[in-house]
């Protein structure tokens, strides 16, 4: 199935970022009664940064092959590497999927493609590794879909008040649904396709409510039961209630998550504790090798404060 993926932050060119050192060299695979979590230990620090990746219907990590070598590495990857020398990283993985793996048109994973099965789903798995392990200081990290749900992961977890800060990027605070009404009519270049799928969005939304739990029928790459789910979810309703500092990030250029749904969060004034980076060329995600490191560098200055 041909998918446009609107959430995914697979950078296939960052690819080369690996080629000098092993993807993931180090980690430790730990199986959860939730599923499983990925950790790279730093003996050096007392520090955390938990990461959650974008959407797809693949292993957070990437993919691999019959010989477990790695063909596709995401954000995961060059994150982890730029991070690891002063943070420990803990690689939460989506739903009950496998290091590598990849799991399209799979019923039981389409039927779990929703909001609340996600956020509740990385909560437990955070939750389950904060029981066993204590840090000094604790950031959650969200990029795409990771950065939407963010606000739900945190808001469900049990160990919620030992999180220090949050970096949003590329999540925005509106729903989908709204988020799809200011594509259809920005200014932003995208395809004249997907732009032309937006501009349903009003009508399809109509269409999908009459069938919400559907895995068969699709729009926009993700099936009814996804939309129904994330048509509905506001994240700036649950970030008004968090009271530690956030940074968000965004591309001006971004034809999947608008600015604009980064923007409504600034222009409400509901904290002196957000900061709000915007990259004027940048798009849904770095395009090279050089935006990412930027970006990354601006992270790692935010959180050190």
């Amino acid at each position: 199935m041909k998918q446009l993926r609107l959430f995914s932050i697979i950078i296939m060119v960052l690819f080369i970022l690996s080629c000098s050192t092993i993807p993931y060299s180090g980690m430790e695979v730990i199986s959860e009664t939730e599923g499983y979590n990925y950790f790279i230990r730093n003996k050096e620090s007392n520090s955390l940064i938990i990461y959650i990746n974008g959407s797809g219907y693949k292993s957070v990590l990437g993919l691999r092959d019959h010989n477990h070598k790695w063909t596709e590495t995401t954000l995961s990857n060059p994150l982890s590497q730029h991070f690891r020398d002063s943070y420990n990283i803990l690689i939460p993985e989506k739903l009950d999927f496998s290091p590598g793996e990849i799991y399209l048109d799979n019923p039981e994973v389409l039927s779990k493609s929703t909001v609340q099965a996600l956020g509740l789903r990385y909560s437990g798995k955070i939750d389950s590794f904060l029981r066993k392990n204590n840090f000094d200081e604790i950031i959650l990290i969200g990029t795409s879909e990771g950065g939407a749900l963010l606000p739900f992961i945190y808001e469900n977890l049990e160990y919620k008040n030992e999180i220090d800060k949050m970096v949003i990027w590329s999540g925005g605070g509106l729903s989908q649904l709204k988020e799809f009404q200011i594509l259809r009519d920005s200014s932003v270049e995208m395809p004249d396709q997907y732009r032309e799928l937006c501009g349903q969005v009003t009508e399809m939304a109509d269409t999908i409510s009459k069938d919400p739990e559907a895995i068969d029928r699709y729009y926009l790459g993700h099936p009814y039961i996804r939309w129904s789910s994330f048509f509905e979810y506001e994240p700036i309703e649950l970030i008004k209630g968090i009271k530690i500092p956030i940074l968000f990030i965004h591309g001006e250029l971004d034809w999947s998550t608008p600015v604009e749904s980064t923007r409504i969060i600034e222009d409400s004034n509901i904290s002196d504790l957000f900061d709000f980076y915007y990259y004027p060329k940048m798009e849904h995600s770095p395009s090279s090798v050089s935006e990412l490191k930027k970006v990354l560098k601006d992270i790692e200055k935010w959180l050190i404060g």
